[in-house]
């Protein structure tokens, strides 16, 4: 092995040739050690004695752009080998030219990029998640809601919208401190998250509020779920810090769009009209601002409430549209 060889055998950097029949002619030490192959072993090898069909096919796809269009070309991906073994790489695949000017080979490069993905990942959840509750933030509810509410304007379908608030909780921090308050906050949000579908998302929205948006919700279907978090919250919480057991409760508004509700902050405003309503009201209760009815109401004895079980579908007229 001569000095250019040594040094391109122990980047860090994977690095590998391949002839116009996909076998291989070289393979540094970095693609060696991933393919668990002695490097004099990887000459003649292809990609199907490496990984899994699906993934040998792809790769080889990948190789018969270069060789088609002459061309090099750049991708992330992410690729398995046959021990079950992950990295994430940005991939550049390069034409060898032999005298004839015709390519009869390939030099890939690639970077592993694992690290830089996870960090990104990790930025990412700090920017869209509360610290102290691990629901969505506020941020998120913002893009969210209207990227949600433009998808199910555009399918005419139901979307459900549940703000909830920790009733007197302001007493709590002041008799009890703000540890315990915090842990009241983490308790909310962990039965919240325990009770909803996984296409469904829980945002704390300041303070003690919390709002769950619902896709392919029915009115009905999100009162009932309120009223099952204020029961499942209003479980006694037994506290660590020798305050003993300590009585909490909710109160729930609940919307879903409809005509009336032409926008995303619309919707948002008739849920939050309607926990507002409970809390002028009494507080610990779930109320609908309800689309049929143009009232405030628990859903309980409603000539709407079957209709509402069932109803998926929003038809929309043509001022809405615009």
């Amino acid at each position: 092995m001569n000095r250019l060889e040594d040094v391109l055998y122990n980047s860090d950097v994977f690095m590998f040739v391949k002839d116009k029949n996909g076998h291989y002619l070289f393979g540094n030490r970095r693609v060696c050690e991933f393919l668990h192959v002695d490097a004099s072993a990887i000459k003649g090898k292809n990609d199907f004695d490496f990984f899994l069909p699906s993934v040998a096919h792809q790769l080889l796809a990948e190789d018969r752009q270069v060789f088609d269009a002459g061309e090099s070309v750049t991708f992330q991906r992410e690729v398995v080998n046959l021990n079950g073994e992950r990295l994430a790489l940005f991939v550049s695949k390069h034409p060898i030219y032999d005298a004839a000017g015709d390519v009869s080979g390939i030099l890939g490069v690639a970077f592993d990029i694992s690290d830089y993905l996870d960090q990104i990942a990790v930025w990412r959840y700090k920017a869209t998640t509360d610290a102290l509750t691990g629901a969505l933030n506020r941020t998120e509810f913002d893009q969210t809601l209207q990227k949600e509410y433009a998808r199910h304007q555009r399918h005419h379908r139901i979307l459900s919208i549940l703000v909830l608030d920790i009733d007197n909780f302001k007493n709590i921090n002041d008799t009890y401190g703000h540890a315990v308050g915090d842990r009241v906050l983490k308790h909310t949000s962990d039965v919240l998250m325990a009770n909803i579908r996984q296409e469904d998302y829980c945002f704390r929205f300041g303070g003690d509020e919390f709002v769950l948006l619902l896709p392919e919700t029915t009115t009905y279907e999100a009162y009932v779920l309120g009223k099952r978090l204020q029961h499942e919250i209003g479980n006694e919480l037994q506290l660590l810090n020798q305050v003993g057991v300590l009585e909490i409760s909710v109160s729930v508004g609940v919307a879903s769009r409809s005509v009336d509700s032409s926008s995303a902050s619309l919707l948002f405003q008739h849920a939050d009209d309607a926990l507002y309503y409970v809390k002028k009201h009494g507080r610990g209760r779930t109320y609908v601002n309800c689309s049929h009815t143009s009232t405030i109401r628990g859903c309980e004895g409603c000539d709407h409430a079957e209709e509402c079980k069932a109803r998926k579908t929003v038809h929309i007229d043509e001022n809405e549209e615009g």
